[in-house]
């Protein structure tokens, strides 16, 4: 009976020991592309927090040299870390030596960047360095990597050839860090079309699982199992077949149990956590504004086919002394609303009400007036960046970006080309409309319907002054103007207020019409 009773506590404790994960320790595996906010949470959350102390490795980077200080700068700004060291050699034997590894000893999370997994093989395996590496794990640390810093992670090693990574199975360079054991790896999965490409390997090597995660995504392991974080999906090959397929998808959420190769089901739903699938419980309401919608109501739409995004940039400045300083921003409102209405197919995005606006110090262009709220060319870009990726992400394959002021356009017209250079992959196009932001033709039509105007020198006009009416006339001071006898712009009489309003929605119809067309155009042209 003590024989049995011992036996049947051994075969507890080797189920407690992981077969495939690391014993002590979590691995972060990303699978290449931007390492999303929640992402990086995990990572510096895993390490101890921003003050723990973090290696960056760069040394799959293709480049012949490395800027330790502008990677180490970067990377410790992005993931919001006060000590980050640089590692990095190409050379073998310096790797192997007490002195090039004592910054592991006392590292709490190690990172890996992305770039060409055999660089990593060449510098470090069956090094001081592997071992010290391996040593953060047992201290109860966090490895994680991206691109070729996450398939360096597997037992086996995929895409590890110096002639190119397209090769999948290349001699001399089939061993990896093996973190993961009896593990493939494979990394950009969705992004790059690789989803067959892991079939091959386990064909050829059956006592293999493989994984395959797409970019913006990451597997978080503990012991031997893992929960999969980020944006999209990631593959599991079994070397089984799954409904005519080689392998199956698990989606953010989804959880996976390494030893016995099976999924555990999803991470339980919670206040900030909902079932991304429940139905919505009630009805939904006549709008077109995404913040004016709850997430249910967006996820429905979409479903619905209102893939268009509309993402327009107003600002915040001086004009005049009757308008407030957010014209743009409730002009837009009118002009949005009608556009989304005309295209039939379209949400519209949260106003970007912040651009730029001149300098800060000093002061100039409109900062030199008290309201004005100005930013950088490059805070700006990087806003509408990250805005439009927000979009992509959830789904809108068609991001039109419409600016109310001048200074917007540039950027916008440079965000457009760098997104669209970037998103090659057919899921979503960016679409900068300047036949928005056309005052001249505006004007010329008000004076085919009688409308002429003699410029009184200020930031205001009549077409700016009806379509805000139609928003708030409280917002160009209709009642004060009316009490002081102002109650005119540019040689036009606003009175009676009800009638500029009805000139306020034609001039919108106007615009809303020529901006359609210009946004079907753009659409069209790019299939």
């Amino acid at each position: 009976m003590i024989s049995s009773l011992l036996t049947s506590l051994a075969l507890l404790t080797l189920q407690a020991v992981p077969a495939v994960g690391p014993k002590d320790g979590a691995l972060v595996i990303v699978g290449g592309g931007k390492v999303g906010p929640e992402i990086v949470a995990r990572f510096v959350e895993l390490a101890g927090g921003p003050d723990a102390e973090v290696v960056l490795v760069p040394t799959p980077n293709e480049s012949d040299t490395i800027d330790a200080k502008r990677v180490r700068d970067s990377f410790a700004k992005a993931f919001g870390l006060k000590h980050v060291t640089v590692l990095h050699t190409r050379d073998k034997a310096e790797a192997d030596t007490e002195g090039f590894v004592a910054p592991l000893k006392t590292a709490k999370g190690v990172w890996i960047t992305g770039g060409r997994q055999w660089r990593l093989v060449d510098s470090y395996l069956g090094t001081r360095t592997q071992q010290e590496l391996e040593a953060v794990l047992a201290r109860g640390g966090v490895i994680g990597g991206t691109s070729a810093g996450a398939t360096i992670q597997g037992s086996y090693l995929v895409r590890g050839a110096r002639e190119g990574n397209r090769i999948m199975m290349a001699k001399g360079y089939e061993v990896g860090f093996g973190y993961l054991r009896g593990v493939a790896v494979d990394q950009h999965l969705i992004t790059r079309k690789r989803e067959e490409d892991l079939v091959g390997v386990i064909e050829a090597h059956p006592e293999l699982l493989g994984l395959g995660i797409d970019e913006s995504t990451a597997v978080v392991v503990r012991g031997d199992r893992f929960e999969v974080i980020g944006q999209s999906k990631v593959a599991i090959y079994d070397g089984k077949n799954h409904g005519g397929k080689r392998y199956y998808f698990l989606a953010p959420g989804d959880r996976f149990d390494l030893r016995e190769r099976r999924p555990l089901g999803s991470v339980a739903p919670s206040a900030v956590s909902p079932d991304p699938d429940r139905p919505r419980p009630i009805a939904g309401v006549d709008t077109v504004f995404l913040e004016d919608m709850t997430w249910m109501e967006v996820r429905d739409a979409l479903k619905a086919g209102k893939t268009t995004a509309i993402v327009a940039t107003g600002g915040v400045e001086q004009n005049g002394p009757y308008l407030v300083t957010g014209k743009h921003n409730l002009v837009l409102k009118a002009t949005t609303d009608a556009i989304a209405r005309k295209l039939g197919n379209a949400l519209v995005a949260p106003i970007i009400a912040f651009v730029p606006e001149g300098d800060i110090e000093p002061p100039t262009a409109h900062m030199k007036y008290p309201g004005t709220i100005s930013l950088t060319e490059d805070t700006y870009q990087r806003l509408l960046v990250d805005v439009c990726a927000s979009l992509r992400a959830h789904g809108f394959t068609n991001i039109v970006l419409i600016g109310d002021s001048g200074g917007n356009q540039a950027g916008m017209k440079q965000v457009a080309r760098v997104l669209n250079a970037r998103w090659t992959d057919g899921k979503s196009r960016v679409h900068f409309i300047p036949e928005y932001y056309d005052h001249e033709a505006v004007d010329a039509w008000l004076q085919t319907q009688g409308i002429n105007q003699v410029p009184e020198g200020i930031h205001d006009d009549f077409a700016l002054t009806a379509t805000i009416m139609t928003v708030d006339p409280k917002a160009v001071r209709a009642d004060q103007r009316i009490a002081a006898g102002k109650f005119r712009i540019n040689g036009v009489d606003l009175a009676p207020a009800e009638k500029t309003v009805e000139w306020g929605r034609k001039i919108v119809d106007f615009r809303a019409g020529r901006t359609v067309e210009a946004i079907r155009k753009s659409i069209e042209g790019a299939r």
